[in-house]
Order: C-alpha cells, then sequence, then structure tokens
C-alpha cells in the first residue's frame, strides 16, 4: 500500500516530509558556509 497523494493525510505526509527535507538541506549548506569561513 503506498501514499495516496490525493488525499488530505497523503497530502499532509507529503508536505511534511518535504519540509523536514527542505530543513536538513538547508541546515546542510549552512554548516558548509561555516565550515569553509572557520578553514581560511
Amino acid at each position: 500500500m503506498g501514499l495516496l497523494y490525493n488525499t488530505p493525510i497523503g497530502q499532509l505526509i507529503f508536505t511534511m516530509f518535504s519540509a523536514f527535507t527542505q530543513f536538513e538541506r538547508d541546515m546542510i549548506v549552512t554548516q558548509t558556509q561555516e565550515g569553509k569561513v572557520y578553514a581560511k
């Protein structure tokens, strides 16, 4: 049974996973930039 994106709960779960993924990406970018500054 897969995730149904056309249902309210499916849309909620998809949106939450998308938000966590974006947050994680932003954290990686921030940490990488801080690491470059620290390495100089």
